[in-house]
């Protein structure tokens, strides 16, 4: 099987796409692109010291889902304090344009000098920008501290 990355470029911005078939369509000129595949990994790292967020990020296929897929490995070392957050794409797709990834690692900025829970604030903070607390997509959010 054959994974093809689509890469287009739309208002400005690059997006890419990963299809298992590309051909050329029926009408001349035009491309046909199916059997879509989408899934991005997102990871926050926050380091209270510091007071800075860094996105850990990588479009690829979810682990196992296609076996003779290659995978990209990085490193990044962790400082001592930080915290890595794991998170579904409902913690941060709420219907609003203005709430992005970059809003979710300043709300995790501002949360991490709290003695409360960390994870019940970021909830707590998203049903009220969302105006509900009903999540139209699952909500997993799993925080891991480092010593």
């Amino acid at each position: 099987m054959h994974i093809f990355r689509v890469s287009f470029l739309n208002n400005g911005k690059v997006y890419q796409l990963h299809a298992q078939q590309v051909a050329q369509g029926d009408l001349y000129g035009f491309v046909s692109i199916s059997d879509l595949l989408f899934d991005e990994h997102t990871a926050i790292v926050i380091d209270p010291a510091a007071g800075k967020s860094l996105q850990l990020s990588v479009a690829s296929f979810m682990v196992g889902a296609i076996p003779e897929v290659q995978y990209e490995t990085d490193t990044y070392e962790v400082p001592p304090g930080a915290r890595l957050y794991l998170f579904s794409d409902g913690v941060f797709e709420i219907g609003r344009d203005d709430f992005t990834l970059d809003s979710l690692a300043d709300l995790f900025l501002e949360v991490s000098t709290s003695p409360k829970s960390r994870l019940e604030q970021v909830r707590k903070q998203i049903e009220d920008l969302q105006g509900s607390d009903e999540f139209g997509d699952d909500f997993t959010l799993l925080e891991i501290e480092f010593p």
